[in-house]
Protein backbone atom coordinates (compact mmCIF):
# COMPACT_ATOMS: atom_id res chain seq x y z
CA UNK A 1 0.00 0.00 0.00
CA UNK A 2 1.85 3.48 -1.26
CA UNK A 3 1.42 6.28 1.50
CA UNK A 4 2.02 10.10 0.92
CA UNK A 5 4.07 12.27 3.15
CA UNK A 6 2.41 15.40 4.19
CA UNK A 7 5.19 17.97 5.38
CA UNK A 8 4.26 19.44 8.94
CA UNK A 9 6.05 21.24 12.01
CA UNK A 10 5.43 19.16 14.78
CA UNK A 11 4.69 19.56 17.80
CA UNK A 12 7.35 19.85 20.64
CA UNK A 13 6.19 17.59 22.55
CA UNK A 14 3.16 15.22 20.50
CA UNK A 15 0.50 15.28 23.47
CA UNK A 16 -2.99 14.84 23.92
CA UNK A 17 -4.18 18.65 23.24
CA UNK A 18 -4.23 19.73 19.68
CA UNK A 19 -1.03 21.87 19.13
CA UNK A 20 -1.30 24.33 16.22
CA UNK A 21 1.36 24.67 13.50
CA UNK A 22 2.46 26.87 10.96
CA UNK A 23 1.69 25.40 7.45
CA UNK A 24 1.98 22.11 5.61
CA UNK A 25 3.00 21.37 1.84
CA UNK A 26 0.90 19.09 -0.29
CA UNK A 27 1.55 17.51 -3.79
CA UNK A 28 -0.51 15.64 -5.48
CA UNK A 29 -0.70 13.79 -8.78
CA UNK A 30 -3.56 13.25 -10.47
CA UNK A 31 -5.77 10.79 -9.31
CA UNK A 32 -8.90 10.24 -11.51
CA UNK A 33 -6.86 8.20 -14.36
CA UNK A 34 -9.47 5.37 -14.56
CA UNK A 35 -11.36 8.06 -16.30
CA UNK A 36 -10.25 8.07 -20.03
CA UNK A 37 -9.08 11.72 -20.69
CA UNK A 38 -7.36 12.25 -23.46
CA UNK A 39 -7.89 16.25 -24.13
CA UNK A 40 -7.00 17.52 -21.09
CA UNK A 41 -6.70 21.10 -22.39
CA UNK A 42 -9.32 22.19 -19.73
CA UNK A 43 -6.16 22.03 -17.12
CA UNK A 44 -5.82 25.92 -17.22
CA UNK A 45 -8.90 26.38 -16.31
CA UNK A 46 -9.05 23.74 -12.93
CA UNK A 47 -8.71 24.69 -8.98
CA UNK A 48 -7.56 22.48 -6.49
CA UNK A 49 -9.34 23.09 -2.90
CA UNK A 50 -8.42 20.76 -0.17
CA UNK A 51 -10.33 20.90 3.03
CA UNK A 52 -9.05 19.55 6.81
CA UNK A 53 -11.64 18.13 9.05
CA UNK A 54 -11.97 21.55 11.38
CA UNK A 55 -10.24 24.09 9.21
CA UNK A 56 -11.43 26.50 6.29
CA UNK A 57 -10.75 25.28 2.80
CA UNK A 58 -7.11 26.11 1.19
CA UNK A 59 -6.78 26.65 -2.55
CA UNK A 60 -4.46 24.78 -4.27
CA UNK A 61 -2.77 24.91 -7.62
CA UNK A 62 -3.16 22.34 -10.33
CA UNK A 63 -0.42 21.73 -13.44
CA UNK A 64 -2.40 22.37 -16.22
CA UNK A 65 -0.96 19.16 -18.12
CA UNK A 66 0.15 17.27 -15.60
CA UNK A 67 -3.14 17.75 -13.63
CA UNK A 68 -1.09 17.50 -9.88
CA UNK A 69 -1.95 19.63 -7.32
CA UNK A 70 0.61 21.43 -4.74
CA UNK A 71 0.51 24.19 -2.49
CA UNK A 72 1.38 24.90 0.90
CA UNK A 73 -2.10 25.69 3.73
CA UNK A 74 -1.69 27.20 7.32
CA UNK A 75 -2.73 26.39 10.65
CA UNK A 76 -3.19 22.76 11.34
CA UNK A 77 -3.18 21.23 14.52
CA UNK A 78 -1.63 17.46 15.94
CA UNK A 79 -3.78 15.80 18.26
CA UNK A 80 -7.02 14.94 15.93
CA UNK A 81 -7.47 12.13 13.40
CA UNK A 82 -7.85 14.77 9.92
CA UNK A 83 -10.38 13.95 7.33
CA UNK A 84 -9.29 15.53 4.02
CA UNK A 85 -11.66 16.11 1.13
CA UNK A 86 -9.06 17.63 -2.23
CA UNK A 87 -11.67 18.99 -4.40
CA UNK A 88 -10.84 19.18 -8.03
CA UNK A 89 -13.17 22.33 -9.32
CA UNK A 90 -13.51 23.16 -13.11
CA UNK A 91 -14.31 27.31 -14.13
CA UNK A 92 -15.91 28.75 -17.27
CA UNK A 93 -13.14 30.74 -19.45
CA UNK A 94 -14.81 34.43 -17.59
CA UNK A 95 -14.81 32.63 -14.11
CA UNK A 96 -18.44 33.47 -13.76
CA UNK A 97 -19.43 29.47 -13.71
CA UNK A 98 -17.88 26.57 -11.95
CA UNK A 99 -17.95 22.81 -11.53
CA UNK A 100 -16.77 20.18 -9.21
CA UNK A 101 -15.45 17.34 -11.24
CA UNK A 102 -14.29 14.82 -8.60
CA UNK A 103 -13.19 14.93 -4.87
CA UNK A 104 -10.19 13.01 -3.20
CA UNK A 105 -11.21 11.43 0.15
CA UNK A 106 -8.06 10.57 2.31
CA UNK A 107 -6.68 11.30 6.49
CA UNK A 108 -4.09 12.02 7.94
CA UNK A 109 -3.94 10.75 11.73
CA UNK A 110 -1.85 13.35 14.35
CA UNK A 111 -3.24 12.14 17.45
CA UNK A 112 -0.59 11.34 19.74
CA UNK A 113 -0.87 7.69 19.89
CA UNK A 114 -0.44 7.13 15.89
CA UNK A 115 2.46 9.22 15.87
CA UNK A 116 4.39 7.66 18.33
CA UNK A 117 3.09 4.23 16.84
CA UNK A 118 4.11 5.62 13.30
CA UNK A 119 8.12 6.64 15.33
CA UNK A 120 7.14 10.51 14.28
CA UNK A 121 9.80 12.40 16.86
CA UNK A 122 9.31 16.33 17.22
CA UNK A 123 12.58 16.55 15.44
CA UNK A 124 10.41 15.32 12.22
CA UNK A 125 9.24 17.42 9.68
CA UNK A 126 6.81 14.85 7.80
CA UNK A 127 3.87 12.76 8.65
CA UNK A 128 2.33 9.81 6.37
CA UNK A 129 -1.07 10.95 4.81
CA UNK A 130 -3.52 8.69 2.60
CA UNK A 131 -4.77 10.69 0.30
CA UNK A 132 -4.28 9.18 -2.87
CA UNK A 133 -6.39 6.46 -4.94
CA UNK A 134 -5.05 3.34 -3.13
CA UNK A 135 -5.64 4.53 0.05
CA UNK A 136 -8.00 7.11 -0.01
CA UNK A 137 -12.09 6.80 -2.28
CA UNK A 138 -11.98 9.05 -5.49
CA UNK A 139 -15.75 10.36 -6.01
CA UNK A 140 -17.00 12.06 -9.16
CA UNK A 141 -20.59 10.82 -9.71
CA UNK A 142 -23.44 11.84 -7.53
CA UNK A 143 -23.98 8.05 -7.34
CA UNK A 144 -20.99 7.69 -5.77
CA UNK A 145 -21.37 10.26 -3.35
CA UNK A 146 -24.40 9.07 -2.52
CA UNK A 147 -22.98 5.57 -1.58
CA UNK A 148 -20.87 6.80 0.81
CA UNK A 149 -21.79 6.17 4.41
CA UNK A 150 -23.89 8.42 6.38
CA UNK A 151 -23.34 10.48 9.23
CA UNK A 152 -22.76 10.28 12.19
CA UNK A 153 -19.35 9.58 13.28
CA UNK A 154 -17.24 9.32 15.80
CA UNK A 155 -15.06 11.99 17.30
CA UNK A 156 -12.14 12.63 15.60
CA UNK A 157 -9.61 13.52 18.64
CA UNK A 158 -11.25 12.16 21.82
CA UNK A 159 -11.68 8.39 19.64
CA UNK A 160 -8.70 5.91 21.25
CA UNK A 161 -9.46 3.47 18.78
CA UNK A 162 -8.57 2.78 14.77
CA UNK A 163 -9.75 5.44 12.69
CA UNK A 164 -9.58 4.70 9.07
CA UNK A 165 -10.91 6.22 5.81
CA UNK A 166 -14.34 5.20 6.62
CA UNK A 167 -14.28 7.59 9.36
CA UNK A 168 -13.15 10.04 6.59
CA UNK A 169 -15.98 8.96 4.42
CA UNK A 170 -18.62 9.75 6.68
CA UNK A 171 -17.11 13.31 7.35
CA UNK A 172 -16.92 14.01 3.60
CA UNK A 173 -20.58 12.93 2.78
CA UNK A 174 -21.76 15.29 5.23
CA UNK A 175 -19.50 18.11 3.83
CA UNK A 176 -20.02 17.48 0.22
CA UNK A 177 -24.15 17.25 0.89
CA UNK A 178 -24.37 20.57 3.07
CA UNK A 179 -22.94 21.88 0.55
CA UNK A 180 -24.83 20.83 -3.03
CA UNK A 181 -22.09 19.55 -4.18
CA UNK A 182 -23.08 18.16 -7.96
CA UNK A 183 -21.06 16.07 -10.00
CA UNK A 184 -23.60 16.09 -12.96
CA UNK A 185 -24.31 19.87 -14.50
CA UNK A 186 -25.06 19.13 -17.49
CA UNK A 187 -22.69 19.91 -20.57
CA UNK A 188 -22.52 22.44 -23.38
CA UNK A 189 -24.16 20.39 -26.14
CA UNK A 190 -25.74 17.31 -26.00
CA UNK A 191 -25.89 13.97 -25.77
CA UNK A 192 -23.60 14.58 -22.22
CA UNK A 193 -21.98 12.21 -20.06
CA UNK A 194 -23.04 10.74 -16.76
CA UNK A 195 -20.53 13.04 -14.86
CA UNK A 196 -18.89 16.38 -15.07
CA UNK A 197 -15.28 14.78 -15.29
CA UNK A 198 -16.44 13.12 -18.41
CA UNK A 199 -17.73 15.88 -19.89
CA UNK A 200 -14.36 18.07 -19.29
CA UNK A 201 -12.45 15.50 -20.83
CA UNK A 202 -14.93 15.71 -24.05
CA UNK A 203 -14.31 19.41 -23.92
CA UNK A 204 -17.97 19.53 -23.41
CA UNK A 205 -18.13 21.36 -19.33
CA UNK A 206 -18.77 25.29 -19.19
CA UNK A 207 -17.98 27.72 -22.07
Amino acid sequence: MSRRWLTLVMCAGCGSEPTPQPQFHIAVPWQAAQIPCADRSFGSRMEGILEIGGYPNCSLTVDPTLLSVSGSCPDISTGCFRPLSLDYWMHSTDRTQRAILASLIGWVDLRAQTLIAEGVNKEQTSVPVNLDASTGQVVYTNSQLAALPDPPGRDLCTYTGTLDLNDALIWAKGRLTQQSADYNIGCITAPCAASNLEDACNNNLLP
